[in-house]
């Protein structure tokens, strides 16, 4: 099943587990790749060791807890 394709070209939101808001991300112009989305990922680890999860758009995609 691919989620990624429908939402590519949304933004990235990284919310904390109480649902804070710990960063957006607005997508490449190509729109989010697997290996986009995992750059992106390290590169906010510092923010996210507390617990977080990512969305595109409305569309869970992954998290800490996973």
């Amino acid at each position: 099943m691919d989620i990624l394709s429908p939402v590519k070209h949304e933004p990235l939101l990284v919310l904390g587990l109480d649902g804070g808001l710990i960063d957006q991300v607005l997508a490449p112009a190509s729109g989010w790749t697997h290996d986009a989305l995992v750059i992106q990922g390290e590169r906010l680890t510092p923010k996210t060791k507390q617990g977080a999860e990512a969305f595109l758009g409305p569309v869970w995609v992954g998290g800490t807890e996973v």
